[in-house]
């Protein structure tokens, strides 16, 4: 390694080399610290199982007819020379030769070195290409076709012939040794001389009559067009297969190369890791093009791959032309520049660079930068890798960057204003300059994810920021409660946006909206109180100002607050949760980006309200706009709202999608009471779909419990609604009544919210029936929910809960009507869940009327809905119940069969069927009765079919037993 070799980790350290020879394998290795390490000896797996098939049913049909030719075409690292090792294994254990050779640029001008390294000793070493004929200083001779040349030198056409004759005696000699079998593998053919790829054209044209294959590997794009042009000829006359290795995934990768996947060297660039010695063996001007690709990027010229390089232009072009020979680059389209052959090597080579020499490459990129006036973005990216952010025109870069890419790209953002706002806090202290960049700088920090360190930084800038910035502090505040009620600190979100409420009282700005909506979303997350008079108050300030955005918080603030009120009214908010969504709907969603929790808010709104379709719109939207945007600190909150509309309507696996995906982000992003929430949907899910899963169930709702403490809004009983579900399941019916009353503060829920009540009042109504103690505390004929209530959500649920009570009191036919009333409110608001859950206790109750027909019925319409809903428990517990009624019906029919079975018969056929039952003849019958015996013949044929007998036998013992 030379001492200024960019491609190199901390090169003045003692760096280890390896060096391989052009037939030898190159070990599996990773860098770590600057120095290569060696994992132990490891037999690697097999990476290219379909390919070697192949390969091996080529070797089964050997000696079936002439030799065959077969192709495998792949780029660098795609594991040709792994699979030519496989089969040569494969064919030696089935008793076959199996030579291999390996062409490298080196040796090009030898004739038949790619032959002749395969066989060594059976080929006798052939002359270089132009060959002394003669003594030097003869005289000048004509040769055949009268042309003067030098006698120290043959003519063109002695050496066609002389290579013709040296083609045929080749081919003899492999004919020769093919007679038992033969394998060749050519590995790198696209380095081959011309004379094998003319004997390998031969061969493809002129196939031997022996047991001969020939594997030849090589890079298709590298590959010369005389050799192209033989393969394809030879694929056109079928001697020729040829097979395509696509690009490597990270798994196969990291087994072709036998090292752990996870290693972070392969995570970050699975290309393999030998093209690094492959690279450091370049001459130096080609390494620090190289060097200069994986630093600059794809898409620039000789001239500037040159000035980051610190090599002469003409020095570039011609390392750049060797390059795209050797298959490391390749052109783009005119005009366009150079790259890397493979983008993850670019990745690859770039970790190995010297960071010294890597610094300066970015400084002298931004001089390039310059010339072609590119974006703040890509100034930004080599300001930051090259260490160089402390000067005024390199912060004011990275700061236009950053605002450009805070609404596509939040991390790069916060990534470039890490350096801004560490030099100028250091160069300026703490100053008007400072604090926007405090600002700007906390934004990013939250909208990509890192939410406790932006929280801090918020806190920094409110405690700094002076009071007459009432806009820029009241949107900071209301930012800072948002995140602080993310993380679970409610009581110092409440108290920030409370002490900012005050201070603002006067003349509030339109930023004091957003406060108002901050605080309705912390009380829906934590289940505490809140001002239901804040939407009037918000849409007086909205109104003030003109303010659209702030119009839209404000109307999703009255509707929230129509909806949640004591005592709701349907027509109001139906009526402002329409006017918010017609509004909401109007805008652009670059506008709706700037405040998302409106949407969030929005769609959990018209849940409340039954409107799931509605509510899965405003939810996917949301989703779409966060990660338009790169913004993930608010994806949990709209993940988990839309995986309670899943809840409601399914499918389930569309829900649990949405609650992992939910509880990964919020356990990355540390916000706890999305977390919580993630759990209990999970737990829902476990509950529904595994009946083992019940134990599964219990343990997720604790855990979401501990996330998020049990309150009284939709978000925060998630955990103690899915924590009864599951102690139901598990049979613990007493435990589940119990967490619900605790949840609701009595019997009769008097602590949650109107809306939600009647849900709960049917959990528990179920948990009391089963427990056995519903008749203590339920009166079925009370009316325990407010006539007022919106009908989509709430009535089902109440009628519900009004059904097992009745049940469970043995009104059993009252009980039936109100499931039919609950499952027909359900049918209109497309609860595909909670519908089928009471169709099936429905079905049980119709069982218990005896009315098994009936019951089937509804348990066909359940078993569809549970398997819609995708409710494995659900649909099992209906199949069980359907093939125990049917039973039971069947027995039901033979025991009447058997209590009547003269009941389906004429009289005639009664007359007949007692006399032959006493044992009478056909024709004492026929005198008996005045009948022909053909008349008594065909009654008895009638009787035996409809009683389903074949004798007189069977007759007698069915009249004994009706008798």
């Amino acid at each position: 390694m030379q001492p200024n070799c960019p491609i190199c980790t901390h090169c003045s350290r003692n760096s280890t080399i390896l060096i391989l020879r052009a037939d030898q394998k190159p070990p599996s290795w990773v860098v770590s610290d600057g120095r290569v390490e060696l994992f132990g000896p490891a037999k690697c797996a097999v990476i290219r199982r379909a390919e070697l098939r192949s390969l091996v049913a080529a070797l089964d049909s050997l000696g079936r007819g002439p030799s065959r030719v077969i192709e495998v075409d792949g780029d660098r690292g795609a594991g040709k020379t792994q699979l030519l090792g496989e089969l040569r294994q494969e064919a030696r254990q089935r008793g076959f030769e199996t030579p291999h050779g390996r062409s490298t640029p080196a040796e090009q001008h030898t004739p038949f070195r790619a032959f002749t390294s395969a066989l060594p000793g059976r080929f006798a070493p052939l002359p270089p290409l132009w060959k002394p004929a003669a003594p030097t200083g003869s005289r000048p001779s004509l040769t055949a076709c009268g042309t003067v040349v030098p006698h120290g030198y043959r003519s063109q056409i002695a050496l066609k012939q002389e290579m013709s004759a040296d083609t045929e005696e080749l081919r003899g000699s492999l004919a020769e040794l093919a007679h038992d079998g033969l394998v060749l593998t050519l590995d790198d053919f696209h380095w081959a001389d011309a004379e094998s790829i003319e004997l390998l054209d031969h061969l493809i044209r002129r196939p031997i009559p022996a047991p001969l294959l020939i594997v030849v590997s090589c890079r298709g794009r590298q590959a010369p067009p005389r050799l192209r042009g033989a393969l394809t000829k030879g694929t056109r006359l079928g001697t020729v297969a040829s097979m395509k290795l696509p690009s490597l995934a990270l798994q196969r990768a990291a087994s072709l190369l036998a090292v752990p996947p996870q290693h972070d060297r392969i995570s970050a660039a699975p290309a393999p890791h030998y093209i690094l010695a492959e690279v450091s063996a370049l001459p130096g001007d080609d390494r620090a093009v190289v060097a200069a690709l994986s630093v600059l990027g794809d898409g620039y010229g000789a001239h500037e791959l040159a000035l980051v390089a610190g090599i002469p232009a003409e020095a570039a072009a011609r390392s750049l032309n060797r390059l795209v020979s050797g298959g490391l680059a390749r052109t783009a389209a005119p005009g366009h520049g150079y790259h890397l052959h493979r983008p993850d090597l670019a990745a690859l080579l770039y970790d190995h660079t010297d960071p010294q020499w890597r610094a300066g490459a970015h400084r002298r990129a931004l001089d390039v930068l310059a010339r072609h006036s590119a974006s703040p973005a890509a100034h930004a990216t080599h300001i930051d890798l090259a260490q160089d952010a402390a000067g005024n025109e390199a912060t004011r870069r990275l700061i236009r960057a950053a605002e450009r890419s805070m609404w596509s790209a939040p991390g790069a953002a916060a990534d470039w204003l890490r350096p801004a706002y560490e030099s100028t806090k250091a160069r300026e202290g703490q100053g008007p300059a400072t604090d926007r960049l405090n600002l700007l700088f906390a934004r990013a920090l939250i909208l990509s994810g890192q939410l406790v360190e932006g929280q801090r930084l918020l806190r920094t800038y409110l405690q700094s920021a002076p009071r007459y910035r009432r806009r820029s502090r009241a949107a900071a505040a209301a930012f800072c409660g948002l995140v602080e009620g993310l993380l679970g600190h409610q009581e110092e979100a409440n108290a920030l946006l409370t002490a900012e409420l005050e201070e603002l009282a006067h003349d509030p700005p339109p930023e004091t909206v957003g406060i108002y909506v901050t605080q309705c979303l912390i009380a829906l997350l934590h289940g505490r109180p809140w001002d239901r008079t804040a939407g009037d108050a918000a849409a007086r300030i909205a109104a003030r100002h003109q303010d659209r955005l702030a119009e839209i918080g404000a109307l999703v603030l009255r509707a929230l607050c129509r909806v949640l009120g004591p005592v709701p009214g349907p027509e109001s908010a139906e009526r402002a949760a329409s006017t918010c969504a017609a509004a909401i709907d109007e805008m652009p969603d670059a506008l709706v980006a700037q405040h998302p929790e409106y949407l969030a808010l929005l769609g959990r709104c018209e849940s409340l309200l039954g409107r799931f379709a509605d509510a899965r719109r405003h939810f996917e939207r949301g989703i779409a706009i966060l990660r338009a945007a790169g913004h993930t600190h608010l994806l949990p909150l709209f993940l988990t709202g839309l995986g309670t509309v899943y809840a409601h309507i399914g499918p389930l696996d569309e829900m649990r999608r949405a609650a992992r995906e939910a509880r990964r982000i919020a356990a990355k992003t540390d916000a706890k009471p999305l977390y919580g929430a993630a759990l209990a949907l999970e737990s829902w899910y476990a509950a529904c779909t595994d009946r083992d899963g019940s134990k599964t169930a219990v343990r997720l709702a604790w855990e979401a419990i501990a996330a998020l403490p049990p309150g009284t809004s939709s978000w925060s009983m998630a955990p103690c609604w899915a924590l009864a579900n599951a102690m139901r399941l598990v049979g613990d019916a007493q435990q589940s009544a119990s967490a619900v009353v605790a949840l609701g503060g009595g019997q009769s829920l008097p602590k949650l919210p109107v809306i939600l009540r009647p849900i709960y009042l049917e959990m528990l109504a179920d948990a009391d029936a089963e427990a056995g103690t519903i008749e203590h505390t339920w009166d079925p004929r009370a009316q325990v929910l407010p006539p007022s209530l919106p009908k989509t959500l709430l009535s089902p649920y109440s009628f519900a809960a009004r059904a097992h009570a009745l049940r469970a009191q043995g009104e059993l036919s009252a009980a039936v009507k109100a499931y039919d009333e609950a499952s027909e409110l359900m049918s209109r608001a497309g609860m595909i869940g909670a519908r089928a859950k009471t169709l099936l206790a429905r079905a049980e109750c119709a069982a218990e009327l005896g009315r098994h027909k009936e019951a089937i019925d509804v348990l066909i319409t359940c078993k569809m809905l549970a398997q819609k809903y995708g409710s494995r428990r659900m649909f099992k517990t209906a199949v069980d119940l359907e093939r125990d009624l049917r039973s039971r019906t069947s027995e039901d029919a033979a025991a009447d069969r058997r209590s009547a079975p003269l009941g389906e018969l004429t009289d005639r056929e009664r007359e007949v069927a007692d006399l032959a039952g006493k044992g009478l003849r056909t024709k004492d019958i026929a005198k008996a009765l005045e009948l022909s015996p053909r008349t008594v013949d065909v009654h008895l044929n009638r009787i035996y079919r409809k009683l389903e007998i074949r004798s007189r036998a069977e007759l007698a013992h069915l009249i004994a037993t009706a008798s």
